[in-house]
């Protein structure tokens, strides 16, 4: 068993739903879950967002629009293959969490759509082992990937 691998596990698993790559197809248009994510968090007034890939919940409930609802499936689904393609076995990891808190204050624009607002965030992935063991991440640069 590759225990020491979940946290590289975790730390992908944040940059990939921070990316640009996770979009859904809603009306026959793709949209970036991230900024519905912040959008949707900015309106709500709401600092931070917990999601658990596990059980499928997001808190606060305002947050679970249709978008961010429809990537949390994907990634409820996706996170087996990927413990998989670590080398990780099928019901080792007991819990999967990400919590993003958002930084209202520090807004930047986006070089390519000058009215885009890219949001500023902090954000942590924690993996829960079959021994207890919290394995967390908190991915830098999220922007980059």
């Amino acid at each position: 068993m590759k225990y020491k691998v979940i946290r590289g596990v975790a730390h992908n698993l944040g940059h990939s739903f921070l990316s640009d790559s996770n979009a859904v197809m809603r009306d026959g248009v793709y949209t970036i879950v991230p900024a519905v994510l912040f959008s949707a968090a900015k309106a709500a007034a709401v600092p931070r967002v917990d999601i658990d890939l596990m059980r499928e919940t997001i808190q606060p409930p305002e947050l679970a629009v249709p978008e961010v609802v429809q990537s949390l499936a994907f990634y409820h689904g996706w996170l087996p293959k990927l413990l998989s393609n670590h080398g990780v076995g099928s019901g080792v990891v007991q819990a999967a969490t990400i919590s993003i808190s958002f930084d209202y204050a520090r807004i930047r624009r986006s070089a390519f759509h000058p009215t885009e607002e890219i949001p500023e965030f902090g954000c942590t992935v924690r993996l829960t082992d079959d021994r207890g063991i919290t394995h967390e991440a908190m991915p830098k640069d999220w922007w980059r990937s």
